[in-house]
């Protein structure tokens, strides 16, 4: 054996030079990036044959790697990236067990891990920042240094970087522009590349700098570097104006010196815009103006503000004209004021100040104040000269130019005066002066001077407001005379007795308290002159005007008293004063009705009710309720029982309590259905109570029988049902449920159901025939109820022996071994050689139960064959013993003793020699993505070995060349592998990978052959260096501008993106390369574009390429007219056929229009838009709108216009832009009401109360506004004063009864219709109302009937509508109730109630009521006489039942009487 496995060792290592699982570490090689994460699997080893190899690493960087055989992993333990660049090495032993040599071998294995640099960005030291340089540096100096580096990159070209400027702004003046003004070199020094100005140029810009390294890809970054212009002090001071002036009152008196500032304010400042030294100012010199007069000694400057002060009055130059001898003053004269730096005083500027010197009536009176508001109260508490208050005025000139006179330019009623010095308003005429007429006064006062030449008049004037305080002078005025309300008897305590809008209504023309008016009951009395404390306080009347109910009508309606109430109600002002408070009183006519309107309504819909069968007689069950929405059920609801009372076994009071009235017995009726009636005189209503009878335990169950015989056999194994046991109980519900228990010896043994079931509860030592013949038990059935009840009964249970012991094999499995026999050995009939023989037991005492006969049953029948006596097991021909065929044959064997039947299973297993060499199976040609990870699968080597043994089928797969050390070869599985990057160098696209599989049979066997792998690298598409496309600015937005195009040989997917972090672009790109708008443009803020976009090409593996856009921006007009406002009104009035507008339309506010981009050669063009504008003209120049003469402006097609203005520039060719106008028609009355017909029938019962609705005239008004569309209903002529209408609503109503004389059927009305409108207009209709007055009937007062007697009950005798009478609002009675005929209430058939019998009574009279229900309603009477007839209904009877007679034997055969019958009978003639 130990010479075979070295053979074997021998024979792989000459193929290999290694074991199979431990090749892979001889060394392994690894490449991972320095992201790698801890915990990654950066290896995925080839899985070693067996659970006994394996691998330790005892030496190197341990801390960074780790392996796992049994999951195949190759584990990072930590973070690699301060290892970038470096090789990661462990070393350590593989153990690899040959399993079929059983040795195992140790060989020493490396791994070299190489931690891969990832470009990584540089990242920049000291931006973002900002920096100072002076506006006086010079150009060309170094102004900064950028700083930055590439701290997580070791390879030379990652770490190595230049720099460049991107772009350059002004961030306080955008608009200038200031490229190249700053640049930089490789190095990241930055210098000024133009000449700054702090006070012109811009003060902060910014530099986009982007630093980028020479990795592959190319890695970069961007910040920001802003600039500050520091200012230096190389400006003088200077004045925002060279002129100002200073205006002087001549002559005014200075009393203390004036400081005023000029027009406008003197102010100088250093123009160096940062840097700003302190200003002083001082008057240099006095350029005097026709004068010899030092001016100057009148003023001073302030050195610090700047402000001109004066210091004396400059009074007036005595000159002479002529003669005379005047004072005059200067008109002008000017100052030299001089600005200069504190700091540096050689830094000066100078400005002319110009003193005007006014004379002149500059001021108009003013008032200290413009509006007075005053409390007056009204006439007559007011008297003459009473004081209204004082308005005050000034004028601010001197002289006679300051003098002025007050007057009152509006005086309403002339009923007021105002004194013209001191401004004192008072009454003039105060019987003028009434709140009612006018609440409010307005009094305006003007100022106006009185000797200056110009006579200036105040503006404004003064207003005065007054308000006149109420004086009570009003009483209160009731809306009606007289008021009639209804209130039935059960109206509800605490509610309104009508209506909400009938409520009294009672108005003050006074305001405040004078105006309020409160409601009061003064006096309650009904008609029959009576007075009560109960009927005064009965009813109240609440602040809103609504009478409510304060006590209860109810008794009343008990006692049946209704009576009308007259209620007296006043209403009072609310004067402070009581004694001179107002009031007003009116009359309340109240009328109490009877209510029965309502049925009685049951509690429930029906009732269920429970009762012990033995509840004695009287027992009350329960109560039946009612409700009646008219109250009082007590008093007026009756109960009655109608139907389903079985034997009368309960009654019902008058009030609805149900008692026992009989004995109960529920095993005779269970349960009742009693049909419940309740009555309120008037409305019947039935419910349904259902009566449950409960039962009580009076039974005591029974057995079917007295004793329950049973049989089972002897020995039983599990649970057994042996058959059931029954009794009964008469009872029910929980008195007839019965509970089942057994008691005696062996009980224990046995259960019996809730069923009466009767269960053995499994095996049992007492359940044996040989022990026991009969077990004999009592059952006990007892019932649920209090007290139980109960009953026993016997039970038997015999035992019947059986054959119960079957034969059994010694073993469960027998398992045989064969050599697979040799071609030239062949045998005829071999007994198979078995290490244990075949035998059985059987426990049966009796020896016909212990003999068995074998049989062989399933696979191998007729190959081979068993000795039924023996057990002993042939082959009847080796030759056909094939492993290869089949290794292994079970059989069943079974062993019978006459009753049972058992088996054991024989495996007789066919042992192989190695006679088939292995062969490749598989597809050997496999695909494996460019992208697929380290240990991802490419395919799997399948090959056959037809020998059965493991060591002859057992295969193992060498990897023989061709990989380039980019797949591996599982020795056991045959799975191929990736193990390397195969995008990373050396890399194929084609790989031909040459295998090998060898079995361990003896001799050892194998078969090669050649693998193909395609792997299909990804190529990278063509892309132009950059996209260029023109646009203009009005371009729409999300619309394509252009489309990226590109170039790819593998024809794969390439998608489009716009890289850089620039989120201002007003560009996006979708995948497939178009480039869309995303904002709008404006060609003023930027008319160009460039920026940066990666093509990617999607494949294996993905490929970036980088590429530029430029966009070019063209302008366009962009700029729409613009309306003054966006909302315009207009009116215009309702035009007719007869007459027109055609004046211009006042559009408010003015319509105007401005466009910011408008040339001179180009002109707004107007038009109008929206629904009715065809109803208007516009001038497109001017955008005056006229009313069209074609159109008809008519409110009532269209009161108002919603238009859409619209003005187009560029002559209208161009944009466009929008406002609203809103045209409202004034309508006029030129619509006459419009009724809906010309006659109008409406009908009325004639019983119907005063006040009842009969109908309502309808009438619209086409006219537009409230006024002229307002109708009023006007009752003109006809209907004898018994009807009235509504004038706002057209309800037609009666004012009388219609029964009253005269009476008729019709009533013809006229009803005119007429707006508010000035002229009004009005339409007239026909009103007919028909009565439907009732005419009595005409009936026979007698009628005459015969009837046989035989006629059948239930037979109709006759119907009174054969006297043709109208069976409308007719019913028939029977005056007094009648045993034997009944009548029909509504049709009138006379039907018989009972048999007819002429021998006991042969006539009959009815009297007839018949009711004609109409109005008036009519009753009639007819009798009827009915005559029954005789039929022969009956038989002759003898008198007596039997007769006797005498004659003897020789009688005379001539006749003779010897007895004499006779017939007695009901006989009618």
């Amino acid at each position: 054996m130990l010479m075979r496995s070295l053979i074997v060792l021998l024979t792989l290592t000459s193929v290999s030079g290694l074991s199979f699982f431990c090749t892979q570490f001889r060394p392994l090689k690894v490449r991972i990036n320095e992201t790698a994460i801890r915990g990654s699997v950066i290896k995925t080893i080839l899985e070693p044959d067996d659970k006994v190899s394996s691998v330790q690493l005892l030496a190197g960087d341990l801390s960074y790697l780790n392996i796992n055989v049994q999951r195949r992993q190759l584990r990072l333990l930590k973070p690699v990236r301060d290892k970038r660049g470096q090789i990661l090495i462990v070393t350590g032993t593989c153990s690899d067990y040959l399993e079929p040599y059983r040795y195992m071998l140790n060989l020493s294995v490396s791994i070299e891990v190489e931690i891969l640099d990832v470009n990584d960005p540089p990242q920049f030291i000291n931006l973002p920042t900002s920096t100072s340089v002076s506006e006086s540096t010079q150009n060309g100096s170094w102004v900064f240094d950028i700083q930055a580096d590439n701290p997580d990159d070791v390879y030379n070209d990652f770490t190595r970087v230049y720099y460049s400027i991107l772009s350059s702004g002004s961030i306080d003046k955008p608009q200038e522009s200031v490229d190249n003004w700053f640049i930089v070199d490789d190095n990241g020094r930055v210098h000024l590349n133009t000449k700054l100005d702090f006070e012109e140029g811009p003060r902060k810009i910014k530099l986009v700098v982007k630093v980028q390294d020479f990795g592959i890809p190319v890695k970069r970054n961007i910040s920001t570097l802003t600039i500050l212009v520091k200012d230096v002090d190389d400006m003088g001071p200077r004045f925002d104006q060279q002129f100002v002036s200073f205006t002087i009152i001549g002559e005014k008196p200075v009393q203390q010196e004036e400081c005023l500032p000029t027009t406008p304010p003197l102010y100088a400042e250093d123009q160096d815009a940062e840097i700003k030294s302190p200003i002083g100012y001082r008057l240099n010199q006095v350029q005097e103006t026709n004068s010899s007069i030092n001016w100057s000694k009148y003023f001073h400057i302030n050195p610090i503000t700047g402000q001109l002060c004066q210091r004396h009055t400059v009074q007036g130059i005595q000159t002479k004209r002529g003669d005379i001898t005047v004072q005059e003053v200067m008109d002008a004269f000017n100052l030299t004021v001089e600005a200069f730096q504190l700091d540096d005083p050689d830094k000066t500027a100078r400005a002319v100040i110009m003193v005007k010197i006014s004379n002149e009536n500059l001021y108009k009176p003013t008032f200290l104040q413009i509006n007075y508001t005053v409390d007056l109260p009204e006439y007559p508490v007011i008297g003459p000269g009473t004081l209204v208050t004082t308005v005050v005025a000034e004028d601010r000139d001197y002289g006679r130019n300051g003098e002025f006179l007050l007057s009152l330019s509006v005086n309403p009623f002339n009923a007021f005066s105002i004194n013209p010095t001191t401004g004192e308003i008072r009454v003039e005429k105060p019987e003028l002066i009434d709140r009612e007429q006018n609440s409010t006064l307005i009094l305006k006062v003007k100022a106006e001077e009185t000797k200056s030449v110009e006579g200036h008049v105040s503006s404004p004037e003064a207003q005065v407001q007054i308000t006149l305080l109420d004086v009570n002078d009003n009483s209160p005025i009731f809306n009606k005379s007289l008021f009639n309300f209804t209130v039935k008897d059960n109206h509800q305590i605490g509610t309104a007795i009508h209506k909400f809008e009938d409520r009294l209504v009672a108005e003050d023309a006074d305001e405040g308290k004078n105006g309020l008016v409160r409601l009061a009951i003064v006096s309650v009395q009904n008609m029959r002159g009576t007075f009560s404390l109960n009927d005064y306080q009965r009813f109240r009347i609440n602040d809103e005007g609504v009478i409510i109910l304060q006590s209860s009508l109810r008794a009343l309606r008990r006692e049946e008293n209704h009576p009308e109430y007259i209620v007296v109600v006043q209403a009072r002002d609310s004067d402070e004063n009581e004694k001179q408070q107002r009031s007003t009183t009116t009359r309340v006519f109240i009328k109490v009705l009877e209510a029965n309107d309502y049925p009685p309504v049951f509690e429930k819909e029906d009732y269920k009710v429970y009762i012990s069968e033995a509840a004695p007689v009287g027992t009350l069950i329960t109560e039946i309720k009612v409700t009646d929405e008219d109250g009082d059920e007590d008093l007026f609801v009756k109960y009655e029982i109608t139907s389903g009372n079985i034997g009368d076994d309960f009654r019902i009071s008058e009030r609805g309590f149900l008692f026992i009235e009989r004995p109960l017995d529920r095993e005779k009726v269970s349960f009742y259905h009693l049909t419940v009636s309740a009555s309120d005189g008037l409305h019947v209503r039935e419910t349904m109570v259902t009566v449950n009878i409960r039962d009580t335990n009076d039974n005591s169950p029974v057995f079917s029988q007295t004793i329950f015989d049973f049989y089972i056999p002897e020995n039983v194994t599990s649970r057994l049902d042996i058959g059931s046991v029954t009794a009964t109980d008469a009872d029910e519900g929980p008195n007839s449920k019965l509970v089942y228990r057994l008691s005696g010896t062996n009980s224990h043994i046995f259960n019996i159901t809730k069923d009466g079931l009767l269960v053995l509860n499994g095996p049992s030592p007492v359940v044996d025939r040989e022990k026991t013949e009969v077990i004999i038990l009592q059952v006990i059935a007892e019932d649920l109820g209090q007290p139980p009840q109960k009953e026993d009964a016997m039970i038997r249970i015999y035992l019947q022996d059986i054959n119960d012991e079957p034969p059994v094999f010694t073993h469960s499995v027998y398992r045989v071994k064969m050599m697979e026999p040799i071609a030239s050995d062949v045998a005829k009939n071999q007994t198979i050689d078995m290490d244990v023989s075949l035998t059985v037991t059987d426990n049966d005492v009796d020896a016909e139960h212990r003999d068995v006969v074998y049989s062989l049953h399933d696979g191998g029948l007729g190959l081979f064959y068993i000795d039924e006596t023996t057990g002993s097991l042939f082959v009847t021909d080796t030759s056909l013993i094939d492993c290869e065929a089949n290794d292994t044959y079970t059989f069943k064997i079974s062993a019978f003793d006459g009753n049972f039947t058992t088996f054991t299973t024989l495996i007789l297993d066919i042992e192989d020699r190695n006679d088939n060499s292995p062969r490749f199976t598989s597809n050997m040609s496999f695909v494996s993505s460019p992208s697929s990870r380290i240990g991802s699968l490419v395919g799997q080597l399948t090959s056959e070995d037809k020998d059965v043994t493991e060591q002859n089928s057992h295969v193992v797969y060498l990897l023989l060349g061709g990989s380039l050390d980019k797949f591996s070869v599982n020795s056991k599985t045959g799975e191929i592998r990736v193990i390397d990057d195969l995008t990373q160098e050396p890399f194929r696209r084609h790989y031909s990978l040459k295998v090998k599989v060898v079995d361990f049979g003896q001799p050892q066997l194998s078969d090669e052959a050649v693998v193909e792998v395609y792997v299909p690298i990804n190529q990278p598409p063509v892309v132009p260096q950059q996209y260029v496309f023109r646009i203009n600015e009005s371009f729409p937005t999300a619309a394509v501008i252009g489309k990226l195009t590109s170039t790819d040989p593998d024809h794969g997917v390439v998608v489009y993106r716009i890289s850089g972090s620039d989120d201002t672009l007003p560009f996006y790109v979708t995948n497939d390369g178009s480039l869309h708008l995303a904002a709008r443009l404006d060609t003023e803020k930027r008319d160009v574009y460039n920026f940066p976009v990666d093509v990617i090409n999607y494949g294996e593996p993905n490929v970036t390429i980088h590429s530029y856009v430029t966009v070019y921006v063209e302008d366009v007009n962009d700029e729409v007219p613009l309306f003054s406002t966006w909302f315009y009104t207009a009116v215009v009035p309702e035009t007719n056929d007869t007459d027109s507008f055609d004046d211009y339309l006042s559009i408010s506010p003015p319509l105007g229009v401005t466009d910011l981009d408008a040339r001179e050669d180009e002109q707004v063009v107007y038009s109008l838009g929206g629904s009715g504008a065809e109803d208007f003209i516009i001038d497109p120049l001017t955008g005056t709108i006229v009313v069209n003469q074609s159109s008809s402006i008519d409110c009532e097609r269209k009161c108002e216009y919603n238009l859409k203005l619209r003005a187009r520039d560029e002559n209208g060719e161009g944009l466009e832009g929008f406002a609203n106008l809103n045209i409202k028609v004034t309508d006029i009355n030129d619509n006459p009401p419009i009724i809906t017909d010309n006659t109008i029938l409406f009908y009325i019962e004639p019983s119907s109360p005063i006040g009842s609705r009969v109908g309502q005239i309808e009438a619209k008004d086409g006219d537009y506004s409230d006024v002229n569309n307002r109708i009023t209903f006007t009752l003109t002529d006809g209907g004898l004063g018994k009807f009235f209408i509504h004038p706002s609503s057209g309800v037609l109503a009666l004012s009388n009864s219609l029964l009253q004389d005269p009476v008729q059927e019709l009533y013809e009305m006229t009803v005119t219709v007429i707006d508010s409108g000035t002229p009004p207009l009005s339409s007239v209709t026909t009103v007919i109302v028909h009565v439907p007055i009732n005419t009595p009937i005409q009936i026979n007062s007698s009628l005459h009937l015969l009837v046989a007697e035989n006629k059948t009950v239930g037979s109709v005798l006759w119907t009174l509508q054969e006297e043709k009478l109208k069976v409308e609002n007719i019913s028939y009675l029977l005056e007094y109730d009648s045993e034997t005929f009944l009548i029909e209430e509504y049709i009138g058939d006379i039907l018989l109630k009972r048999e007819l019998d002429a021998e006991t009574d042969d006539k009959y009279s009815l009297t007839i009521l018949v009711i004609d229900h109409g109005e008036p309603t009519y009753t009639f009477t007819t009798t009827v006489n009915i005559d029954v007839l005789d039929v022969n209904d009956n038989y002759p009877t003898y008198s007596t039942l039997s007769y006797q007679a005498q004659i003897s034997e020789n009688n005379d055969p001539m006749a003779k009487t010897i007895i004499h019958l006779s017939i007695v009978g009901r006989f009618r003639h």
